[in-house]
């Protein structure tokens, strides 16, 4: 499901992303982490260190339970976190962060370059939308902000035609939408800036469970597949299948990593356990072990 690359005023197809050496890692981490002031001695929370490589095509899933610090480190791999951080962030062959070389050595162009690349859909899509902005608005801002030929009304109908939308809803505001629809939305005006790197950070925890099976198999189709993408999660079962490296973060430390299928069948850590535990289980299945997953589409 790919929107049709035939559009006037633009070199680029809908859903390309600039070519760079595919060997580069996107986005590469060392000893990464955010430390919050508390009111007394110490941090209030401290994040990390995570060390994390992501490449181009890959899809990596981050999971644990409400607040272990997931949506944290996605505003700290933003550099929009509150509190100090530290430890080297790396943007393709762009160094973002470096603590050890201090906070005057940031390129700002560096910054600007790599935010123009990356794009994140929040928890909340409702409140995350401009609420005085009809759709179509809010796609045509997106991609104003990432340097692009903006679209004719026809390749705006086919990408919310693509995540399931019917035209009207270009002009609609985002208060005549329900929850699935808002969220349909902003992975629409996100993938609009064709970015390189797309971050979702618990963009089901909001819907029931039909609705978020529905918004993975969307993400799944209509992410490029140049596109590097980081899916936050709290439920273990969503990540089956389509993400090529689970971390499982906690308490701030990411605690196990491997793939889902390995930390499904021999989780080793008490975290991880506690995930797998929390999948749905099908109460005719043996000892009640037959896990309620549901497979992606492929």
């Amino acid at each position: 499901m790919h929107p049709d690359p035939h559009r006037r005023g633009s070199k680029r197809s809908l859903n390309s992303v600039p070519v760079h050496n595919k060997n580069t890692a996107l986005l590469q981490t060392r000893g990464f982490g955010v430390q919050i002031s508390g009111s007394g001695r110490g941090p209030k929370f401290c994040l990390g260190p995570v060390d994390l490589t992501l490449m181009p095509r890959c899809k990596i899933g981050l999971v644990g339970v409400s607040g272990c610090g997931k949506s944290t480190l996605a505003k700290a791999l933003l550099g929009v976190a509150p509190g100090r951080s530290f430890g080297s962030l790396h943007w393709r062959d762009s160094m973002l962060l470096d603590s050890d070389l201090g906070t005057s050595k940031h390129s700002c162009s560096s910054w600007a370059r790599y935010r123009r690349e990356v794009q994140i859909l929040w928890q909340d899509a409702r409140a995350a939308l401009d609420p005085q902005a009809q759709v179509k608005e809010m796609i045509a801002e997106s991609r104003a902000l990432a340097g692009l030929a903006q679209w004719s009304r026809g390749q705006i109908e086919h990408q919310l035609a693509n995540l399931n939308l019917r035209a009207e809803v270009m002009h609609l505001r985002p208060r005549a939408l329900s929850g699935g629809e808002c969220q349909r939305v902003a992975l629409a005006r996100a993938l609009a800036a064709e970015p390189s790197l797309l971050i979702a950070d618990e963009i089901t925890s909001a819907l029931d469970r039909g609705m978020a099976w529905k918004i993975i198999d969307l993400l799944r189709e209509t992410t490029h597949r140049q596109m590097g993408v980081l899916m936050i999660s709290h439920d273990l079962a969503l990540l089956r299948g389509w993400v090529d490296e689970v971390l499982v973060l906690d308490r701030g430390k990411i605690v196990e990593r491997g793939p889902w299928q390995r930390l499904y069948d021999q989780p080793h850590h008490p975290a991880t356990r506690a995930l797998v535990e929390a999948i749905p289980r099908l109460p005719d299945s043996p000892a009640a072990g037959g896990p309620a997953l549901k497979q992606p589409k492929t």
